[in-house]
């Protein structure tokens, strides 16, 4: 147990120091310990100019209780994202969400991790492929040809938020902004 709780402890001060820990829009944005094998599963990592971008994270326990890192990927954005739509319910609290839609041009692409975090009154969101294998190598990967549209729909945490104007930066090509007219709790 005290071995479990240094390794906690001592892999978010780890990931803390080179980043931070990514809010994900799905539910399995929690890290993971493995304790019978002594491994860590973290879905994705901020880095300073973007949220989520190391991904599939994967650290184990070394030696003297020390952890070392074994894998992790870099996540790279959807490019074929054509149009983001904010949508504000009218109901209190607030919900928001971003719609994004486009279309893949073959059938190896797929919209993978979803990362957000706020930064000030901005919503920093980046959507990535999922196994971006076809990317890192082509020759070794068989796609179609079909056209494959998409259209994912994005909540954004803004339970609990003071009430003003907020903007979004999604994949650093797509902004907008959005207004709470009062403090967005339940009443």
């Amino acid at each position: 147990m005290k071995k479990s709780r240094f390794f906690i402890a001592s892999t978010i001060g780890l990931l803390l120091s080179a980043s931070v820990l990514t809010a994900n829009a799905f539910a399995d944005s929690n890290p993971v310990y493995l304790e019978g094998i002594q491994t860590m599963k973290v879905p994705a990592v901020d880095v300073a100019a973007k949220p989520g971008f190391y991904q599939d994270v994967t650290v184990e326990f070394f030696q003297d209780d020390k952890w070392r890192l074994v894998s992790a990927s870099e996540g790279k954005e959807v490019a074929e994202i054509d149009q983001v739509t904010l949508i504000k319910t009218d109901s209190a609290p607030a919900q928001i969400f971003l719609r994004i839609t486009g279309q893949f041009n073959s059938g190896c692409p797929a919209i993978g991790q979803i990362s957000h975090r706020l930064v000030g009154n901005t919503f920093e969101v980046s959507v990535y492929y999922a196994n971006n294998e076809w990317l890192r190598n082509p020759a070794a990967v068989t796609c179609t040809l079909a056209i494959v549209p998409f259209n994912r729909v994005i909540p954004l945490p803004v339970y609990a938020l003071p009430a003003g104007d907020y903007h979004y930066s999604l994949n650093g090509r797509f902004t907008g902004s959005f207004n709470l007219a009062t403090d967005n709790v339940l009443e």
